[in-house]
């Protein structure tokens, strides 16, 4: 099983490998090619990492969020101003919002900068209106595994095996994408003229989340693609160097999307709007910080261009199991301790462990500073092996494997940066069985278990693993109880095509329907324990009338009662609510708490609640709303829904005005207000003027907050004053829980 080691990270590290954003990109194209940017992002970094990368001094957090989005938004090429950037924090997230302007889709790019600086997205244009969106990742890590004389020669039942192997191994890969995740929507002027690669077709708009669920539909369309070049090859239909030239086109276009239309002018509304934006941006303070981002950026490569000079770094020797990096190359691993190995590219070993022993191979890397490798265990050079290295107290990495008859198991180990040096060792000691089903510690040596009482058991490695062979279309429940009264973890996975997916846990009782003719059972908890474990299959509950509605259209939830609803795990609703009506849903179950969700049908929903009974309540704004409501189970669990729908409350006069760009103004005074989502509201102040705005009445968690031009936040609280440098305009932000629309009272005064 693949697995990613992440040693000490730096700060910049940290941001540029570890820190996760999670990208919304609508990009609303023009006929001409040119191209308007909505974004919206969150990037998980902590301000604790922040405050390390920017310097603690005198700056705020709001400073040092502000920069880090520059620095983001600094990795686009191509968009030649940026208008309405909004910056936030939740938490330890910083959130930002903006609109891109971009004369030509075909210069789009997107790059993540630092050592090894990679392209993430890349657009191009071609032809009259031919777009091409490479968006990099996932799709260019599997294309990798397919080299012309591998695909060649492989049987299509080869090829089958492989892709189950990359998409196993793209599990782990997705960890280092992280900086990747990305949802796409492009607008296109008119309906296209063809597609490929995308997830969804809704007349001009085109969808695409590139999830380890899109890479893993694109390698299967690789895979058969592959496939019949192999078979026109073996046929006689092509010769070697042709075939080997469409495999090398395949793996070229793999993870590419495409798309056409019609082309023609400009909107001149569109083009007004760019026009603005370009002659706006130079000297604005977004221009100011992208631009110091890049020439930190810049500074920082000639940092790295420089230290190789002065310090070049020892290539590192090849060790004496070299040449080893290919399973049909392996090293037969002998017991005892191997010091002063090297891993440059890839290093495979293969362990034979005798019957009735058990194998423990203990790996330590030497040096501190930041590498990654990638380990992989296999029964064989394709068929992976769900087993993991774990670290133990004193650094060393450790995994075990016991065997009943003598087995040969591979381990692969992948440098991805710095080579690096290394020490393993192989234990082999006898193994005594902790019960009848033993050795079943892992997946791959999972035990065949029929339904009935099974007593007896003992958790020698403090997992089991069992099989149970059953209907796709029953419910699979598993109980389990240790004799001292530990707490047992019980996990149900199905299978999903290419691998085994959780599909249920519990403490100490799980179900879930099968969905397939074998589920796996994994025991885990305290090492040795023993324990008593009931497994039952049934036909189980019927679905219920909204099933299936786990997908991106969900079905209609109506006001009223809605009982004998099944999570299985996962349900999606959508709730219509008009103008001005007030929308109360309550959730309801007697088993294990839920997770429950209410936002927007664009999938930004609000943070989640949980327990056995969660009530969300939501005032529509103008025009009304389109909710999306999330229930979620960690196993197949009955709940009720109760929808209520009444006429809400009445909108103060400043509505709408829930974004940075809908602020309205306010004057000098007391005003009677209602939050309904967010309130946002515009003031120009001269230069050395004061404002001070004040909560008399309202709820405790609202907040206020006043952003500058930049949209930088200048002053926060339940009452905010604030003399301004310049002249300009200031925008007020109130935030709170607006799902009950709370009335609330402002004093505006201000100090001239």
């Amino acid at each position: 099983m693949r697995r990613l080691l992440f040693p000490a990270l730096s700060a910049l590290a940290l941001l540029a490998l570890a820190g996760c954003v999670d990208e919304e990109l609508d990009v609303h194209v023009q006929p001409d090619g040119a191209a308007r940017l909505e974004l919206n992002a969150s990037l998980e970094t902590s301000l604790q990492a922040l405050r390390g990368l920017f310097g603690s001094g005198s700056q705020t957090d709001e400073e040092r969020a502000a920069r880090a989005v520059a620095s983001y938004l600094a990795t686009f090429e191509g968009v030649v101003a940026w208008t309405d950037v909004q910056v936030s924090r939740e938490g330890d997230r910083v959130r930002c919002q903006g609109t891109g302007w971009v004369p030509e889709l075909g210069a789009l790019r997107r790059r993540e900068p630092g050592q090894g600086e990679r392209t993430l997205r890349r657009w191009s244009l071609e032809g009259e209106a031919q777009l091409e969106a490479e968006l990099g990742g996932l799709g260019q890590r599997f294309s990798a595994s397919y080299p012309p004389e591998l695909v060649l020669e492989k049987s299509p039942e080869d090829l089958a095996r492989l892709q189950r192997t990359v998409d196993m191994g793209m599990g782990g890969l997705q960890l280092l994408q992280r900086g990747m995740r990305s949802r796409l929507r492009v607008h296109l002027p008119s309906a296209p003229l063809s597609h490929e690669g995308w997830d969804t077709d809704e007349g001009t708009r085109l969808e695409l989340e590139n999830t380890l669920a899109w890479a893993k539909r694109q390698n299967a369309a690789l895979v058969a693609a592959l496939t019949e070049v192999g078979r026109r090859f073996r046929a006689g239909e092509l010769e070697r160097d042709a075939a080997a030239a469409e495999v090398e086109a395949l793996r070229e276009a793999a993870g590419t999307c495409r798309v056409s239309w019609a082309r023609g002018a400009a909107d001149p509304e569109f083009t007004r709007g760019l026009t603005a934006a370009r002659e706006a941006w130079p000297g604005s303070p977004w221009e100011v910080a992208l631009a110091e981002a890049r020439a930190e950026r810049e500074r920082e490569a000639a940092t790295r261009e420089a230290q190789p000079d002065e310090v070049p770094e020892p290539e590192l020797p090849d060790d004496a199991f070299e040449p080893n990096d290919h399973f049909r190359r392996a090293t037969a691993l002998e017991e005892g301790v191997h010091e002063g190995l090297t891993l440059t590219d890839k290093d495979w070993y293969a362990v034979t462990v005798p019957a009735g022993k058990e194998a423990e191979l203990r790996l330590r890397y030497e040096g501190e500073e930041y590498a990654l490798a990638l380990e992989s265990f296999y029964r064989s050079g394709e068929n992976p092996l769900e087993l993991e290295f774990r670290e133990d107290e004193d650094g060393v990495r450790v995994a075990r494997c016991a065997v009943r008859k003598q087995t040969t198991i591979y381990l692969e180990l992948e440098a991805f940066s710095t080579p690096r040096r290394y020490t393993l060792e192989l234990r082999l000691t006898d193994y005594t069985p902790a019960d009848a089903h033993e050795p079943n510690d892992i997946l791959n040596q999972a035990r065949l278990l029929t339904p009935g009482q099974h007593g007896a058991l003992v958790l020698g490695g403090g997992h089991d693993w069992f099989a149970v062979d059953c209907d796709p279309a029953q419910v699979v429940r598993a109980r389990a109880q240790a004799q001292d009264g530990s707490e047992l973890e019980l996990e149900l996975s199905t299978w999903s095509g290419a691998s085994y997916v959780p599909a249920g846990k519990g403490a100490g009782e799980v179900r879930c329907r099968a969905r397939a003719k074998r589920v796996m059972l994994h025991v885990s908890g305290p090492r040795d324990a023993a324990y008593a474990l009931e497994l039952a299959l049934d036909d189980g509950p019927a679905p219920d009338a909204f099933e299936p509605n786990e997908g991106r259209t969900p079905p209609v939830l109506a006001p009223g009662q809605h009982a004998n609803l099944w999570a299985d795990p996962e349900d999606r609703y959508r709730l219509e609510v008009p103008e001005g009506q007030r929308l109360r849903v309550r959730v309801v179950t007697e088993g294990p708490e839920l997770e429950v969700s209410l936002g927007a049908t664009d999938g930004s929903m609000n943070p989640s609640r949980y327990g056995q009974e969660v009530v969300f309540e939501h005032v529509a704004p103008a025009g009304g709303a389109t909710l999306r409501l999330d229930v979620q189970a960690t196993q197949l669990q009955r709940y009720r829904i109760e929808v209520e729908l009444e006429q809400g409350v009445e909108r103060d006069p400043y509505e709408p005005n829930d974004t940075r760009q809908s602020a309205k103004p306010l004057p000098v005074g007391q005003h009677a207000l209602r939050l309904i989502g967010e309130d946002w509201f515009r003031f120009d102040l001269a230069q050395g003027e004061t404002l001070e705005v004040q909560v008399l009445e309202g709820p405790g968690d609202l907040e206020l907050s006043l952003h500058d031009a930049a949209g930088l936040r200048r002053a926060e609280g339940r009452q905010v004053t604030f003399t301004s440098e310049r002249a300009g305009t200031y925008t007020l932000r109130v935030a709170g829980d607006a799902a009950a629309a709370p009335a609330y009272r402002l004093q505006v005064m201000r100090i001239e």
